[in-house]
């Protein structure tokens, strides 16, 4: 049933009446008008449908960006140990046995606290008979060459394995005795 309501008038000498229709408060009041009720408990599926769709997809996207600052770390570890090992060699003192392996073992420290330093391959050129060998004043200013290479594992979904390589020229900053 439809109840009048006044409102004020807009001209002073002219009243105005609309009808106005008020809304049922009640589930009975809704049930008489015809009215469904409001829907009330647990959401439909879709939701958990879309929920399962797209989990699987956000978890490799994280387990990814994980991976990607493991390789992007490794790599940068594996290039501050052959600086490392080019700097080593590059001051290092002729007179001394077993340059190479001072180099390698400057290397292999610098990437210890990351990497296995037992997986990591360390290459020196000019090797250390070589660089005796050459005549006075060289091999001062002659450059040195640390490479370095390494088996990076990564936990994916699935095994991955990611060769990093990393390389540093100095040049030698000794030479030998006359």
């Amino acid at each position: 049933m439809m109840k009048l309501r006044s409102v004020p008038p807009i001209h002073p000498r002219k009243a105005q009446t609309v009808e106005m229709p008020r809304r049922p408060r009640t589930c009975g009041q809704l049930a008489e008008s015809g009215q469904a009720p409001p829907k009330r408990g647990r959401p439909g599926g879709q939701a958990v449908v879309e929920f399962a769709i797209v989990l699987p997809i956000l978890l490799l996207m994280m387990v990814g960006l994980v991976n990607l600052g493991v390789l992007i770390n490794a790599q940068i570890t594996l290039t501050q140990a052959v600086w490392e090992g080019a700097r080593a060699g590059a001051t290092l003192d002729p007179s001394l046995s077993h340059a190479d392996e001072r180099i390698r073992r400057a290397a292999q420290e610098a990437v210890a606290p990351l990497l296995d330093p037992r997986q990591v391959g360390v290459e020196i050129e000019p090797d250390e008979a070589t660089r005796a060998a050459m005549a006075w004043p060289r091999p001062r200013g002659e450059p040195l060459r640390v490479e370095a290479s390494y088996v990076l594992d990564l936990a994916f979904p699935f095994p991955l394995h990611v060769r990093l390589s990393a390389q540093a020229v100095s040049r030698m900053e000794y030479s030998n005795p006359p």
